[in-house]
C-alpha cells in the first residue's frame, strides 16, 4: 500500500504515465497487481521490460482522458492541462526555462505534435509552424532506401552539411527521386567505389609498457613503470635490484656517484605503490612475472627506511662541495666588508659629495652625513647646464689631477662585485640546512643500531653504521668552524651598517654593495664625460690661428724683417746697374774710388759666402804699371752673378 500510495500520488501531480511506469521499473516493482491498483487498469497496463516476446503486455491508454485544448492557439493554461505536458508546464512555472523543458521533452521521446504545442504555448514559435508541423507528420520525408549490396570495407568519410528539416526537403530536388538513383547502383558499381574510396590500412607502430609485457604482470600504473624502466637503465650494471640496494646501504661510492643518487630518488615508490607491492610479496613470495619496476620496488620495499638511508648517502657525497661553496661565500663577504671600510678613497668621494651637497643647500641647517637611499639622488642632482652635481664633483677633482685616486675607488675593493648577490640570510638558511641533514643521518644510525632487519647482509648494514657514524663526527667539527666563521662575518657585516650610518637590523650587505656598485657607474660616466669635453677643448685650441705680436712702433717684426731684406736688394741691384753701365760706357782712364762705393763692395763681400777671385797683381818692383780699377771690379762683378 506504501508503494502503490507513492506512485498514485505521482499521477495526482500530473506526472506522465510512462514517467510512473518507468519510476516503477526503476524501483523493481513490476508485479502485475501493483501495476493494477496504481492504474486501475487491469493487469494489461504493465511495464514494458525490454524483453522482445510474444508475452510483451500491451500498453493501456491513461486513465486521465485528455481535455479538449484549442490547437489553433494553445496557452499555457491549456499545456498545463494536457496530460503529457503537464510536468513540463510545472517545470516552467518553477523557473526552469522553457528551451529546457523542450530539451528534456526530446530526450523522453515526447511526440513532435505536442512539442509543437508547447513551443507555441510558451511563444518559442508561432501556430503556423506548430500546423505545419502537424501536418508534415503524414508527409515526412522518409530516408531512400539501402541498396541492394551493403558495403564490406571501411569508406572514407565525406564531410558534407546534410538537410534534416522535413520542411525543406518536401518540394526539393532530394526529393523528386528520392532512392531511385542510389537503387541504380549495381554491385559491379558499389565494388569500384569501395576499392576508390576505401581507407587504407595504416601500420600503427605502439610500444607496450613495461610490465604490460607477455608474462608479465601488471601490479603498478603502466605508464609509470615505463617511466622507471627507462630510468633504471643507468644502473644495468649491477647484477640486481637486491645488488643495488645493498650497494646503497653500504655507501659504495665507487659505483654511485651524486648524479646516479639524486636519479635515484626521483623513482623512489610512493606510500601507495609501496603497500600494492607489500600485499603482492604476501600473497605471492616470488618475483617471477613482475616487470622492472615491479622488481626495484620489491627490492626497495624490503630495506626498511630506505629512503631516509639513501639521502645520508647523497647528503655525505655533497657535503664537501656544499661546504666548499659555503666558506667560499662566506669569505667574500666578509673580505667585501673589510675592504668597504677601510677605503680612504671611498671616504673623501662621499664627503665631497656631502660637502657640495651642504654649499648646495646653504641657508639650511648643514648635514653630518646622508643615507644610502639617498646618495645615488644626491648624487644625480642635475643643475641649470643640465650636469649632475657628481658630474662638477669629478671636473673638480680631475682638473686637479685626482692626486688621492678618489675617482677610482672601485679598484680599493674589488671583492664588493662578488659580494653582490651573497646574502646572510641565505648563508644561515644553508648551514641550518647542512644541521638537519647531519641530525638525520645521526638518528638513522641509531635507529640501525638498535633495529637491524631487512635483505641487506650484515656486511652492508655495518658498513652503513660505520661509515656513517665516522661521518657525523667528521661533519660536526666542519659545521662548528663554518657556524664561527659565519658569526665573524655577521660581525664585520654590522660593522659595515654602522659605517653607513644604518640600521643592522633592517639593512642588508648585499643592499649596500648595489649602491655602491651603482654609484660607481655614475662615478666612471661622469669621468669619462669629463674626459670628452677636455680631448675636444684641446682640440679647439689647436685650431684657432695665433695672432702675430707687434714691434714697439707699432709696426710688426714680420713687416720690419720685410722692408730691411727689401733695401738691402735694392741696394745691390743698383749697385750692380751702376757698374755695368760704368763698364760700358766709359773709356779706360781709372774711376776714382768712392766711400760710397767702397763700403757697397764691402756689404756685398760680407753677405757672399763665394771667395772672389784672387786677381795677382804685379809688383811695383817690377815697374808695371797698376792695373785698371774698372776692369778690376767688372771682374769682380762677373765672378759674383749666378749663372
Amino acid at each position: 500500500q506504501k508503494a502503490i500510495s507513492k506512485y498514485k500520488r505521482m499521477l495526482n501531480m500530473r506526472v506522465p504515465d510512462e514517467a510512473v511506469k518507468h519510476a516503477m521499473k526503476r524501483d523493481g516493482n513490476n508485479d502485475p497487481t501493483i501495476i493494477a491498483a496504481v492504474f486501475d487498469s487491469g493487469t494489461n497496463a504493465g511495464i514494458d521490460d525490454g524483453d522482445d516476446g510474444a508475452d510483451e503486455p500491451t500498453k493501456q491508454p491513461c486513465h486521465m482522458s485528455a481535455p479538449d485544448i484549442d490547437t489553433s492557439k494553445p496557452t499555457k493554461a491549456d499545456a498545463a492541462k494536457d496530460p503529457v505536458l503537464a510536468l513540463y508546464a510545472t517545470m516552467c512555472r518553477v523557473g526552469v526555462p522553457a528551451l529546457s523543458a523542450i530539451h528534456k521533452m526530446t530526450q523522453e521521446g515526447v511526440a513532435q505534435e505536442k512539442i509543437a504545442l508547447f513551443k507555441v504555448a510558451y511563444g518559442i514559435e508561432d501556430d503556423n509552424s506548430a500546423n505545419k508541423a502537424r501536418k508534415a507528420k503524414n508527409t515526412s520525408f522518409s530516408p531512400p532506401p539501402s541498396s541492394k549490396r551493403p558495403s564490406t570495407a571501411v569508406m572514407q568519410k565525406i564531410h558534407w552539411t546534410a538537410v534534416t528539416e522535413d520542411e525543406k526537403l518536401q518540394d526539393s530536388v532530394w526529393t523528386l527521386s528520392a532512392g531511385r538513383d542510389e537503387a541504380a547502383l549495381d554491385d559491379s558499381d558499389l565494388l569500384e567505389l569501395e576499392n576508390v574510396f576505401a581507407v587504407k590500412p595504416t601500420a600503427s607502430k605502439r610500444v607496450p609498457p613495461a610490465s604490460a609485457k607477455k608474462g608479465m604482470k601488471q601490479i603498478i600504473d603502466p605508464k609509470r613503470a615505463y617511466n622507471v624502466a627507462i630510468a633504471l637503465a643507468q644502473f644495468r650494471d649491477f647484477e640486481s635490484f637486491h645488488t643495488l640496494v645493498s650497494a646503497v646501504v653500504a655507501q659504495d661510492s665507487s659505483r654511485l656517484n651524486a648524479e646516479k643518487l639524486q636519479n635515484m630518488t626521483n623513482l623512489l615508490p610512493t606510500t601507495d605503490e609501496l603497500a600494492i607491492i607489500k600485499r603482492h610479496a604476501a600473497v605471492e613470495d616470488k618475483a617471477e612475472g613482475l616487470g622492472t619496476a615491479e622488481l626495484f620496488f620489491l627490492a626497495v620495499s624490503r630495506v626498511p627506511r630506505f629512503a631516509l638511508k639513501l639521502n645520508g648517502f647523497l647528503y655525505s657525497v655533497n657535503f664537501p662541495c656544499q661546504t666548499e661553496e659555503l666558506c667560499q661565500s662566506i669569505d667574500t663577504l666578509s673580505r667585501s666588508c673589510n675592504q668597504v671600510v677601510s677605503s680612504s678613497q671611498l671616504g673623501l668621494m662621499l664627503r665631497r659629495i656631502l660637502a657640495v651637497g651642504n654649499v648646495i643647500n646653504d641657508g639650511r641647517r648643514k648635514a653630518r652625513g646622508i643615507t644610502l637611499a639617498s646618495l645615488l639622488k644626491t648624487a644625480t642632482k642635475k643643475g641649470n647646464d643640465n650636469k649632475t652635481l657628481l658630474d662638477h664633483v669629478v671636473a673638480s677633482v680631475m682638473k686637479q689631477g685626482d692626486p688621492d685616486g678618489i675617482v677610482n675607488f672601485m679598484s680599493s675593493m674589488p671583492s664588493v662585485k662578488d659580494a653582490k648577490r651573497i646574502d646572510l640570510k641565505d648563508l644561515r638558511a644553508t648551514l641550518r640546512g647542512l644541521e638537519g641533514g647531519l641530525t638525520q643521518i645521526r638518528n638513522v644510525v641509531a635507529e640501525e643500531e638498535t633495529n637491524n632487519e631487512g635483505i641487506c647482509s650484515d656486511e652492508a648494514t655495518a658498513a652503513f653504521i660505520s661509515k656513517s657514524s665516522r661521518f657525523v663526527v667528521e661533519a660536526e667539527a666542519s659545521i662548528k668552524s663554518i657556524a664561527s666563521l659565519l658569526d665573524e662575518a655577521e660581525t664585520k657585516v654590522e660593522r659595515l651598517c654602522k659605517f653607513f650610518a644604518e640600521d643592522p637590523r633592517t639593512c642588508e650587505a648585499s643592499s649596500i654593495f648595489s649602491v655602491l656598485i651603482q654609484f660607481s657607474l655614475l662615478v666612471n660616466n661622469a669621468k669619462d664625460s669629463w674626459e670628452r669635453r677636455n680631448r675636444a677643448a684641446k682640440r679647439k685650441m689647436r685650431k684657432t690661428p695665433v695672432r702675430p705680436k707687434t714691434a714697439p712702433g707699432g709696426v710688426s717684426h714680420s713687416a720690419t724683417r720685410t722692408s730691411s731684406a727689401a733695401t738691402h736688394q735694392s741696394d745691390r741691384d743698383a749697385l750692380l746697374s751702376a757698374i755695368k753701365s760704368k763698364a760700358a760706357g766709359m773709356n779706360s782712364s781709372p774711376l776714382p774710388p768712392t766711400d760710397r762705393t767702397n763700403s757697397l763692395l764691402s756689404a756685398i763681400k760680407g753677405r757672399k759666402k763665394p771667395t772672389p777671385p784672387v786677381v795677382a797683381r804685379p809688383s811695383a818692383s817690377a815697374g808695371q804699371p797698376p792695373p785698371d780699377r774698372n776692369a778690376l771690379l767688372l771682374a769682380i762683378a762677373n765672378s759674383r752673378r749666378k749663372p
